[in-house]
C-alpha cells in the first residue's frame, strides 16, 4: 500500500486531538504547579528574587499556552467542531489560576495562613526572649513552625524575629503591643492580633 509523502510530515485528525489532549493536560498540571510555587512565595515575608522571577516567566509561558488553546479553540468553532469546549476551558484554566493568586495575594492570606500554623512557636519563642532568656542556638537557626528564625531584637514595643536575609535587607515577624509599632528604617504591616510582618528599607 502507498503512501503519500505528505502523510509522513502532517499528522491525522487522531494524532492532531491526541497531540492537544496531552498539552491540555500538562498545560493543567503545570498552572497548578505555578499556583502552589506562588502561594508559597507570597506566604513568605520576603520572597526570594530568584524564584521569584523564574515563576513569573513560568506564568507567562502558563499566558502563552492558554492563548494559543484559545485560538485553537476559535478555529474549532469556526468549523463547527465539538472540540471547542474542551480547548477554551483548557484555555480558561491558567487565567483562573491567575485570578485565585491575586485574590489570595492581596488579602494576604497565603502569609496569614503560614503564621496561624506556626503561631504557637513563634509565640513560644517571643515569651522565652522577653522573659529574658536567648532561645536562639549559637550556630544556625531557631524552628519557627513554617518559619526559621536568623535572629531575635527588642524594639521596646516589639519583639522582632528575622525571619528572612537577603544581602542588606532583611525582614520577618513581630510581636507589638499598642499602636502601630514605629521603628526607624522598617516598615510593618499587620498580620493578626500583635503579629505584625516587618521589612528593612
Amino acid at each position: 500500500m502507498e503512501h503519500h509523502p505528505a502523510a509522513i510530515f502532517v499528522p491525522s485528525p487522531a494524532a492532531w486531538r491526541q497531540s492537544w489532549s496531552t498539552s491540555a493536560l500538562v498545560l493543567g498540571w503545570a498552572s497548578v504547579c505555578w499556583l502552589a510555587g506562588e502561594l508559597w512565595l507570597s506566604s513568605n515575608v520576603m520572597a526570594p528574587l530568584v524564584p521569584a522571577v523564574a515563576l513569573a516567566w513560568f506564568g507567562i509561558g502558563l499566558g502563552i499556552g492558554a492563548l494559543a488553546f484559545s485560538i485553537a479553540g476559535t478555529a474549532a468553532v469556526f468549523r463547527r467542531s465539538q472540540r471547542a469546549a474542551p480547548l477554551f476551558a483548557a484555555a480558561a484554566l491558567p487565567l483562573v489560576l491567575f485570578a485565585a493568586f491575586w485574590v489570595l495575594d492581596t488579602r494576604g492570606l497565603p502569609l496569614r495562613a503560614r503564621f496561624e500554623l506556626s503561631q504557637g512557636q513563634l509565640d513560644d519563642i517571643a515569651d522565652r526572649f522577653e522573659a529574658g532568656a536567648q532561645p536562639m542556638p549559637a550556630f544556625g537557626t531557631l524552628d519557627g513552625g513554617w518559619f526559621d528564625v536568623h535572629a531575635l531584637a527588642d524594639d521596646g514595643a516589639c519583639t522582632r524575629l528575622t525571619t528572612a536575609v537577603d544581602g542588606s535587607t532583611t525582614a520577618g515577624l513581630a510581636r507589638c503591643s499598642g499602636a502601630v509599632p514605629s521603628v526607624n528604617g522598617v516598615k510593618f504591616e499587620r498580620i493578626t492580633g500583635e503579629w505584625w510582618a516587618w521589612r528593612s528599607d
